[in-house]
């Protein structure tokens, strides 16, 4: 039987202000739990957030079907562990997803090269409080939430391994935390950590990007609130369609100037006044996000580049007030605006 092409690194995350750090973490590509695997990283702080992660240099050439992991919470003072069936189909459909990238122009036969690459994926493990753990597959160019889990509390984990010098893990969670938000520190204090109120941040809504087509976008990536990641490739005739999507929390675009100029576009949502108005809509209802390109803005000036409108069947909503960065600048990227297209392969690494 083939096998398949592609090879992924393991990695972990964790939210912003709620640290984490793993005692044991295995990401296991056998057919049963004694199979093959690659360590998840341990002995170091997770907490830059779920857009974010931690990696290592592992390669792997199969899908992971299975998740045995410890780890200690930070704020909560607990530790977690659990062992969880993955979904290997799903993960492994994920990493077979080609990736198209521009990978330049040739001057010289005046085409336009695009590389179609399996290799340098990501599963990457997230861990909130509570002992929830959620898992995502991707790379820099997209990443696709895979499953939600659940852990339990384990008192039976000696972390002297660890921390051979000190009392207990409270006084490492103590020097640990130290530092954290004033806000963070009273909820530990008070035991009111929001358990569950992170849910919000995942839910998906019924949602079609649309752009115009006379705005010559190119490239679009939109970062969602569930930490998923997706890049729209125009100029290699990707095209929109209406999908289940998380919430848009920051969204950058290259476009075309009549001139030939590419420029690029950004903007970064305030990410809790989306996540209230999305509160108030209806995960069934269809959703139209509207992209335009503003080109009367004046570039590398702060608040300016993008209009944005979010349509449903019954109103359409302005939503500039929920913008909290906005910017536009000049393109590095400048290859001729007439360039014909051409797609080649890269060799990926032939599993054995």
């Amino acid at each position: 039987m083939e096998q398949p092409k592609y090879s992924w690194s393991p990695a972990v995350t964790a939210l912003k202000d709620y640290p984490m750090e793993v005692y044991s973490g295995h990401l296991i590509v056998g057919d049963n739990l004694k199979g093959a695997y690659c360590y998840l990283p341990f002995n170091t702080t997770i907490e830059n957030g779920l857009d974010q992660s931690t990696d290592t240099s592992n390669d792997m050439y199969s899908p992971p079907r299975f998740l045995d992991i410890s780890w200690y919470s930070f704020t909560e003072k607990k530790t977690y562990t659990g062992i969880f069936d993955l979904n290997y189909q799903l993960i492994d459909d994920l990493l077979k997803k080609e990736n198209l990238e521009l990978a330049g122009f040739d001057d010289e036969d005046r085409n336009l090269y695009f590389n179609i690459d399996h290799t340098a994926k990501i599963v990457k493990v997230g861990l909130l409080p509570g002992g929830v753990v959620r898992i995502w597959v991707g790379n820099r160019k997209g990443y696709y939430e895979v499953g939600r889990y659940q852990a339990k509390e384990d008192k039976t984990i000696d972390w002297k391994d660890v921390y051979p010098d000190v009392a207990n893990m409270e006084e490492v969670a103590d020097a640990y935390t130290k530092d954290l938000p004033q806000e963070i520190k009273n909820q530990m204090a008070e035991h009111r950590i929001p358990f569950g109120s992170w849910e919000r941040l995942f839910k998906r809504y019924n949602l079609l990007i649309k752009t115009q087509t006379t705005d010559k976008i190119e490239v679009m990536n939109i970062w969602y609130a569930n930490a998923e990641q997706e890049e729209t490739l125009y100029i290699a005739d990707e095209k929109d369609i209406r999908k289940q999507q998380g919430i848009p929390v920051k969204i950058n675009l290259i476009w075309r100037r009549d001139d030939g100029q590419r420029i690029v576009a950004e903007l970064v949502f305030d990410q809790e006044k989306m996540l209230d108005l999305f509160k108030n809509i209806s995960e069934r209802e269809d959703l139209t996000l509207t992209i335009k390109v503003d080109k009367t803005a004046d570039l590398d000036v702060q608040g300016k580049g993008l209009l944005l409108e979010l349509q449903s069947p019954e109103k359409s909503i302005d939503l500039k007030p929920y913008i909290k960065e906005q910017e536009m600048y000049r393109s590095s990227t400048q290859f001729p605006a007439s360039a014909p297209h051409k797609t080649v392969v890269v060799p990926v690494y032939d599993y054995e």
